[in-house]
């Protein structure tokens, strides 16, 4: 394994800890600071198709989001993966019902049937992560699934990650080929940051 695959690693297990120590009720208050912070975003305000992921384990539960999008009636998609293939696209989302969609691999929830979305029709991407920092450099699970996506050529939306405040860490190991979001939002504040344009 090399050096910045290490770093993110030993960075996963660290702030999973963090995480773990953090009681459902108290998430759940948490999750509703993040997303009302997230809404009040000239990015959020300005509308448009909305993609958000589908929370699970001590992920931020974006479900405020969903309920806000869905009742302002704009469109709205979640991820659909591939594993095998490590493709991941967007699906459009009729109504927010998490607990009745199934589970897939690591408890991941599978996204209903729907229209496949193409990347430059997103004008919004709530993204998870497991750390992130100021730079807007973000670590993911590791499968790269998010990094493939976000740097497709047609993609335009403004990308923000969202997190507890325990996500937010000095700097993130990074990679070439890893994207850079916009802006960080977490329960106790928004970290703007600058982009670079991901990697052909």
């Amino acid at each position: 394994m090399n050096p910045v695959k290490e770093a993110k690693a030993q960075l996963r297990r660290d702030v999973q800890a963090k995480l773990d120590g953090i009681d459902v009720g108290t998430r759940t208050r948490r999750s509703q600071e993040v997303c009302e912070r997230v809404m009040g975003l000239s990015s959020w305000r300005a509308g448009g198709l909305t993609m958000l992921y589908m929370p699970f384990g001590a992920e931020v539960d974006v479900g405020p989001l969903a309920a806000a999008r869905l009742g302002q009636h704009q469109n709205l998609c979640v991820p659909a993966f591939d594993v095998a293939a490590r493709e991941m696209w967007a699906v459009e989302l009729a109504a927010w019902t998490p607990d009745q969609w199934p589970r897939g691999r690591m408890g991941v929830p599978v996204a209903p049937p729907g229209r496949r979305v193409q990347a430059g029709e997103i004008a919004l991407i709530i993204a998870p992560g497991v750390a992130f920092d100021a730079a807007g450099n973000r670590l993911g699970r590791g499968m790269g699934f998010y990094d493939r996506f976000l740097c497709e050529p047609a993609m335009k939306a403004v990308v923000i990650g969202v997190a507890f405040e325990e996500q937010v860490v000095g700097s993130v190991p990074h990679e070439c080929t890893d994207a850079v979001l916009h802006a960080v939002v977490t329960d106790q504040r928004v970290l703007l940051a600058n982009p670079q344009r991901c990697p052909a």
